[in-house]
């Protein structure tokens, strides 16, 4: 059945809102939004409900998609993101058991946290015997493997989710954007998530995540406290002013490429050691690397990190396989963001499917 997915990325730099309309198979990207970021400019903790809500009312606001259920994603430095090794679970069991003692999965504990999980694997010779013999008992026999934790300060959720509701919405899910950008690279290019070794490379505001996904697997994912305020910074001290920093940012010339090169220094070298990683334990050799985030939506981006890196690179369409209905009034906004619109799009075409 076709319906409307409202999804939201509260960056820490602009907020960006999608509205998709259809099914998993057949996705129409009807109304897109962004607005500058103004509730957060400390920090997440130093947030007001009252200034998220007013923003998210704008945001919802220039969408023209009227209000309803919408699902957020966002970025936290407080985020907790693991691999844990552990028997498979289905995903009811699993959220139950990480609420009475996540202890059990991380060996360590986080006071005042909320966490999720999925297992990215399924022990299918059990699950055919437990249908075969309707057994509900789970087999402490089984294999292990490997299962994605996930979790955020409960105070911080409560911003959003309170924040969302007293702006009209019904929030339906909250989720961490390096998930989000799985979601939408798979749902976007489903050959390549399948079948090629790719590096997902998103850079936000603040911080910035790498994935490397092998032939529709994810092996590992990190997290990188870099992003684009390093390169606006960067930029200020070169340029000399706030205002000139900007207006280099804007131009995309030799400037930028400096700043990039000096600033994200530190983050290419956490991608070479991921990919080193990654081929040493999978005898497998990494096909591109592939960018999405504000700051790749300028063409020296991609010059700078693959001349840096040695990889390939290039910049996904998180819109790649859908319908475009957008109104001429959004269809410039859309164009010149596009990149900028990976994890609010990943969002909502995990919400459609």
């Amino acid at each position: 059945m076709a319906k409307n997915v409202i999804a939201i990325d509260v960056g820490l730099h602009s907020l960006k809102a999608v509205c998709l309309s259809g099914s998993a198979r057949s996705t129409s990207l009807s109304r897109v939004a962004m607005i500058p970021q103004t509730a957060m400019s400390q920090s997440i903790q130093q947030a007001s409900e009252k200034a998220v809500s007013a923003q998210l009312k704008d945001l919802v606001s220039q969408l023209k998609a009227g209000r309803g259920e919408c699902h957020i994603a966002f970025n936290s430095p407080s985020a907790v993101l693991r691999y844990v090794e552990a028997p498979y679970h289905p995903q009811s069991d699993l959220r139950a058991s990480l609420k009475l003692n996540h202890q059990t999965y991380l060996h360590q504990n986080f006071e005042n946290y909320t966490f999720d999980g999925v297992c990215l694997f399924q022990d299918t010779e059990h699950l055919k015997k437990e249908k075969k013999d309707k057994k509900t008992d789970v087999d402490k026999t089984l294999k292990k493997g490997k299962t994605l934790i996930a979790g955020l300060p409960t105070t911080e959720m409560l911003i959003f989710y309170m924040a969302a509701k007293r702006a009209g919405l019904e929030p339906r899910s909250l989720s961490l954007a390096p998930l989000s950008v799985i979601n939408g690279y798979e749902c976007a290019y489903p050959g390549s998530f399948q079948q090629e070794a790719v590096l997902l490379l998103d850079i936000g505001h603040l911080s910035s995540s790498l994935t490397i996904v092998h032939q529709g697997s994810i092996f590992l994912t990190r997290v990188i406290n870099l992003g684009g305020k390093n390169v606006l910074d960067h930029l200020t001290q070169t340029q000399g002013s706030a205002a000139a920093a900007e207006n280099a940012e804007l131009q995309g010339g030799e400037a930028l490429a400096q700043a990039i090169q000096a600033s994200l220094a530190p983050m290419m070298r956490e991608v070479h050691s991921s990919v080193n990683f990654f081929e040493r334990n999978t005898e497998a050799s990494l096909k591109k690397i592939v960018l999405s985030g504000k700051l790749a939506g300028a063409p020296v981006t991609v010059g700078v990190i693959q001349q840096e890196v040695g990889f390939p690179c290039e910049v996904w369409s998180p819109a790649e396989g859908m319908r475009n209905s957008l109104p001429a009034s959004q269809k410039e906004i859309f164009a010149e963001n596009q990149s900028a619109f990976a994890v609010c799009i990943g969002t909502a075409r995990n919400a459609l499917s």
